[in-house]
């Protein structure tokens, strides 16, 4: 009887040394295999370039190297429109070391896979920047809890700091933290970010304040390897007040090639001169979603407002809620490739409009002949002296390959039926609305476009 005793012992005790000898090996694997589809993601994006990665595996522990920088395209088309302090931070790689620890209760008592602690090394030159506003504090924290079942969640945070020069400018900044949740290969994360305060005083030039800013997202990969899914943004408060008037020449081309990168031609060019004042919008929000279901894709965005103050007038509520049916998903895909290899290129204006036409002319010519349907499901807008309302869709039935050559015949194709009303003075309250310029001449076709938008009341002046 003595001897069963000992032997069941030591097969217990031989069970336990297997279990919690072997178990952070193979957690390690699975560790190791999330970061590869973490980092095969990085390769995926826009905007940031992975430079070197290196995976040395341990039996407990195991360690990470990227080093990763901003892609030098995108940072030369916002150049001019940043501070010189930005730009260095933003100019130079970092190297990032990722601290895995694997095993069942790497997370303490919970039990986990593995948890990764990132660990951000900055060059000499970015580190003296960001040391002036965050002090001896790491300007960001990220961990992440890599489940049993391979999927995990990612926890980042960045510290607040109150930050003012002699000049009297100053940066008060309340810190932003958030969480990523992820399934197994990254299939699918939900994501939850927010940021309280951020207050910049530009001396005696102006004054910026944002209030509450909340970004969510949830997202997966449809049948068709879209990215579907839902975001939400939202800002409790927003307000600009400056002191000095503002000349204004807002090239619509530029501001589309700092956020994509394309060359698109200048469309419109408003020019003006704004006098000082102040503007606060209330309660700003934009949603989106979007799904797909047997190759088609359906998407949709609603932009809305509580209250805008201009000066002394006051305006809002904004709620404009738009549509867009019926959309092939593989046309979706290949104008999301092929924009994705002219932002990664060096390409004239012609060249990136000869690639994007072609693309749109053969492998996504379905979003066109597929009857794609655009719908404005509502335009409501409350403004001083009255309201405007629009509603309506625009359809294509019937186009064909053919005709995605010839403008004239597309543009006889669309089926409209909208409605709106609007009074009369309603453009007269805005200044840059009556110094619009630089409007594209469109050339003459020889078939008559019919009207799109028709108006049930007098139309604004």
């Amino acid at each position: 009887m003595k001897k069963k005793l000992i032997a069941a012992s030591a097969g217990v005790v031989a069970s336990g040394a297997l279990f919690f000898g072997g178990a952070p090996y193979y957690f390690g694997g699975q560790a190791e295999q999330v970061l590869a589809d973490q980092y095969r993601l990085l390769q995926e994006n826009g905007f940031l370039t992975v430079e070197s990665r290196r995976y040395e595996r341990g039996w407990f522990e195991s360690t990470e190297t990227l080093e990763v920088r901003l892609k030098p395209s995108l940072l030369n088309n916002a150049g001019n429109y940043l501070p010189d302090n930005l730009k260095t931070v933003l100019s130079e790689p970092v190297t990032v070391i990722n601290h895995v620890k694997h095993g069942p209760f790497a997370d303490g008592l919970q039990p986990a896979a593995a948890r990764v602690e990132s660990e951000f090394v900055y060059s000499p030159e970015a580190g003296k920047v960001l040391k002036r506003f965050f002090g001896e504090q790491a300007p960001v924290t990220l961990t992440n809890t890599i489940g049993l079942g391979g999927g995990g969640r990612l926890n980042l945070s960045v510290p607040a700091f109150d930050y003012e020069e002699l000049s009297g400018i100053a940066l008060n900044w309340k810190g932003l933290n958030g969480e990523t949740s992820y399934t197994s290969g990254w299939a699918g994360f939900k994501s939850n970010y927010q940021a309280p305060l951020l207050h910049i005083k530009l001396a005696d030039k102006g004054d910026i304040r944002m209030e509450n800013l909340q970004i969510g997202s949830d997202t997966y990969d449809s049948p068709s390897k879209l990215a579907v899914g839902s975001s939400s943004f939202k800002l409790d408060k927003l307000s600009l007040q400056w002191q000095e008037g503002i000349d204004y020449n807002i090239k619509l081309n530029e501001l589309v090639n700092l956020v994509t990168d394309l060359q698109i031609g200048a469309f419109i060019n408003p020019t003006g001169t704004v006098p000082p004042s102040k503007i606060t919008v209330s309660k700003l929000q934009f949603d989106t979603r979007m799904n797909e279901e047997g190759g088609w894709a359906n998407t949709e965005g609603r932009f809305r407002f509580d209250s805008l103050a201009y000066g002394d007038e006051n305006y809002g509520p904004l709620d404009i809620d738009v549509a867009a049916e019926h959309l092939e998903a593989k046309s979706l895909l290949a104008i999301k490739r092929t924009m994705a290899e002219v932002a990664s290129k060096n390409m004239s204006e012609d060249e990136i409009q000869k690639a994007l036409l072609h693309t749109a002319r053969n492998e996504a010519s379905g979003l066109f002949t597929g009857n794609p349907i655009i719908k404005v499901r509502a335009f409501d807008f409350t403004l001083p002296k009255g309201k405007i309302h629009a509603d309506g869709q625009l359809s294509f039935n019937g186009l064909s390959k053919a005709d995605l050559d010839d403008v004239s015949l597309m543009l006889k194709k669309p089926g409209p039926i909208s409605n709106s009303t609007c009074p009369s003075l309603c453009l007269k309250t805005w200044p840059s609305a009556r110094r619009v310029a630089c409007l594209p001449s469109i050339p003459k076709t020889r078939r008559p476009v019919r009207r799109v938008w028709k108006t049930s009341t007098k139309p604004c002046a």
